[in-house]
């Protein structure tokens, strides 16, 4: 089976196996990568980081919010928030390795604003 990659081009991902049928029409196209705040983890935090679904960002903000804190991170090109637990505080202006939790991911067309997967 052919492998799927998401490339932002600042970072990569791996799509899933079970995602590629809906998402092969849309090769070498313009789609959009959505993942809730809640399923970015800090890699020293995760239990299944793969080198496919971690990715290097910048910490620009961390807003502690009681029991959470939201995490203002950028790619250099976008910037995602991860919402984490109040123990994990990385230091603003620090690189910090995220694992996205492709289960929960979902890609979306440009064009029409419809979900793909």
């Amino acid at each position: 089976m052919e492998v799927f990659i998401f490339n932002e081009s600042n970072f990569q991902v791996k799509i899933l196996d079970q995602m590629a049928d809906k998402l092969e029409n849309y090769i070498d196209k313009e789609v959009v990568f959505g993942i809730r705040p809640e399923n970015i983890y800090d890699k020293l935090f995760a239990s299944h980081s793969t080198p496919e679904n971690t990715v290097n960002v910048l910490c620009d903000v961390m807003e502690t919010m009681g029991s959470e804190n939201y995490l203002y991170l950028t790619t250099g090109k976008h910037v995602i928030i991860a919402v984490v637990d109040a123990a994990n505080k990385p230091l603003m202006g620090s690189m910090v390795e995220v694992v996205f939790d492709m289960t929960r991911a979902h890609f979306f067309d440009p064009s029409t604003e419809k979900t793909i997967v």
